[in-house]
């Protein structure tokens, strides 16, 4: 069993127990209530790369080699009184434009544009932002909303990228990049919603979580990821006919006064693997993941055709001493096995912390699947199990724990900022040296 390094980086495993990084704080150089803003940077082979506001900052265009992705818009999924409704940017006041120049960033300084549109009868702004890193081949784009209403306003998706077919706000155009839609190929790089298409193969409305990709063989296309201030889930849907990009946000309600950006994605105009590789580092920075242990390889007893017992594992570990050094595995992690330990009830902890010393012998780290539930036990309870177990000696933890986010109506956390808090608190309770997989 091969355990990643970079083990879901943006499900925040591997985090560290610090708060989330502080909001960037940006100063005002310039407002232009112009029509049309414009950005471009150069790739190393000499092809540009851009973006244009347009529609007195109601709509976007970017551009980039192979691709045509047309006008852009951007929106708002949010829940009144009466009852659901979606903010188009297209349908709002446009209230001008502003540059931010001179921003630090992982990759070297930025240049943000920010645009602004209104809607007046729910008393609600729409904001984007859009940025460029000089030198870089990459794009960051966020939105946000201001409730400039007397009455709380609860927020579900804030959509950042959203491609729409003429007179259908919902719907997305055709995907535009050069060739036809069998030569691009979809990529999801998220394990619940992994997968490898063509475009000529999308079905509508296919989600994706998190990042992915489209490129053709030749490596032309881009990656797109989540980056930046970690607050909040991201998932798209892409279609050979529709192509949107959105932060879930619920529950949070958004206060009157208050402003409230979603989570910033990447995009990402390199090929495959080098876009892949700058989107990881990306994030170990900008989420406090840990790389430094580096990863483990080593044995754990959960494959889907085998179930091992106690038996099993006393097996393992003598394989191991009894091969005089030829087997080495780094860690063993119990998982279904540990059904099988039976015995006095009183003294499991004690044959638990049995097996690990064992483990230890052999120079492999113990591992322990540790199954927590909120609805059956506090979350005080959940992370002392943890620290029993960091105390019988295991140094890895596979975490298994059904979250149950706060129901909406007073939250200001988003379900992702709920579940960082959750495992901050597990860091917490596991030590800063134990190794954490979910």
């Amino acid at each position: 069993m091969i355990f990643s390094h970079l083990h879901f980086l943006k499900n925040l495993v591997l985090q560290r127990a610090e708060s989330p990084r502080r909001l960037m704080r940006i100063s005002r150089v310039a407002m232009l209530a112009t029509w049309m803003v414009a950005g471009v940077f150069s790739l190393a082979h000499g092809a540009e790369v851009g973006f244009e506001m347009r529609d007195e900052g109601r709509s976007f265009v970017i551009q980039a080699p192979g691709l045509e992705m047309g006008k852009m818009n951007f929106g708002a999924s949010i829940k009144l009184d009466e009852g659901h409704r979606y903010l188009d940017s297209r349908q709002g006041r446009p209230m001008g434009t502003e540059i931010l120049a001179d921003q630090p960033g992982p990759y070297g300084k930025t240049q943000a544009t920010v645009s602004t549109v209104r809607f007046e009868d729910p008393g609600i702004d729409l904001l984007l932002k859009v940025e460029r890193i000089k030198g870089t081949p990459c794009l960051l784009i966020n939105a946000g909303i201001r409730n400039r209403s007397d009455r709380k306003i609860s927020l579900l998706h804030l959509r950042m990228i959203d491609l729409p077919k003429t007179n259908a706000p919902s719907a997305g155009t055709a995907w535009a990049g050069q060739g036809s839609l069998q030569d691009w190929v979809l990529t999801g790089q998220d394990r619940e919603y992994r997968m490898v298409r063509t475009f000529a193969g999308l079905q509508k409305n296919d989600k994706i979580t998190e990042e992915f990709a489209v490129y053709r063989k030749d490596g032309t296309g881009l990656f797109i990821g989540p980056v930046g201030e970690p607050s909040a889930y991201v998932h798209a849907y892409v279609a050979s006919d529709s192509f949107f990009v959105e932060s879930e946000m619920s529950p949070v309600v958004l206060q009157p006064g208050a402003l409230r950006w979603g989570q910033q994605v990447a995009l990402i105009f390199e090929p495959p693997r080098q876009a892949m590789r700058r989107w990881a580092d990306w994030v170990v920075k900008t989420h406090g993941a840990r790389t430094l242990m580096g990863a483990l390889d080593g044995w754990m007893d959960s494959t889907p055709d085998f179930k091992a017992t106690q038996t099993d594992i006393s097996a393992i570990i003598d394989s191991v001493k009894a091969s005089q050094g030829r087997l080495r595995p780094q860690a063993i992690v119990l998982d279904r096995s540990l059904d099988s330990i039976d015995g006095d009830p009183s003294k499991f902890s004690e044959r638990l912390a049995r097996i690990a010393e064992r483990i230890s012998e052999v120079h492999a780290m113990p591992g322990l699947q540790l199954s927590l539930d909120e609805n059956q036990r506090t979350r005080e309870e959940n992370l002392q199990s943890i620290r029993d177990a960091v105390g019988m000696g295991f140094r890895m933890a596979k975490i298994l724990y059904p979250f149950s986010k706060e129901k909406s109506g007073t939250e200001s956390r988003t379900a992702f900022e709920q579940y960082r808090e959750l495992f901050k608190n597990i860091r917490s309770a596991a030590g800063e040296s134990t190794y954490l997989l979910s």
